[in-house]
């Protein structure tokens, strides 16, 4: 190999990735949450099975690796989740992310007191998601907010 190759070479390894990390990478969106399966219920931890539903609107395939999720109820952490596995994703898709989630349901149950006093919750979900296209790996932050409104005089 010439050292004109090489270095032709060298600069392609180098630079692309650069190039490519800068392109815009849209976040996930999600839409709806379905549960899949209570695993555990007592007093104090309930763990659930849920499946998130999203929609990537990027151009491009990414491989969904991991993602860390806090749950608040009432600007009040009750929980947080974790991804049970990695996804690939292919461009201007939905599709179906699995997590595990683990609620303090002592926490809950408390905000929930809170929340019916003016009959509306503020759900939050809060964290980071890393996605991959190829070898480069992205963190997105994820921030979902619902207000819940509950109206028990109809």
């Amino acid at each position: 190999m010439t050292p004109k190759l090489l270095f032709n070479f060298l600069i392609i390894i180098f630079f692309i990735p650069l190039l490519l990390s800068c392109a815009s990478v849209k976040n996930i969106e999600y839409r709806n949450l379905e549960v899949v399966k209570i695993d555990k219920l007592n007093l104090t931890e309930t763990q659930l099975q849920i499946s998130l539903s999203c929609y990537n609107p990027n151009n491009f395939g990414v491989k969904l690796q991991s993602s860390k999720l806090d749950i608040y109820l009432n600007d009040n952490i009750i929980g947080s989740s974790e991804q049970i596995q990695s996804i690939s994703i292919p461009k201007k898709s939905s599709f179906k992310s699995p997590l595990s989630v683990r609620i303090n349901l002592k926490k809950t149950i408390i905000n929930l007191g809170l929340g019916l006093l003016n009959q509306e919750f503020d759900l939050k979900v809060r964290g980071i998601v890393n996605v991959k296209k190829g070898i480069l790996v992205k963190t997105l932050p994820v921030e979902i907010n619902k207000k819940l409104k509950l109206d028990l005089l109809k």
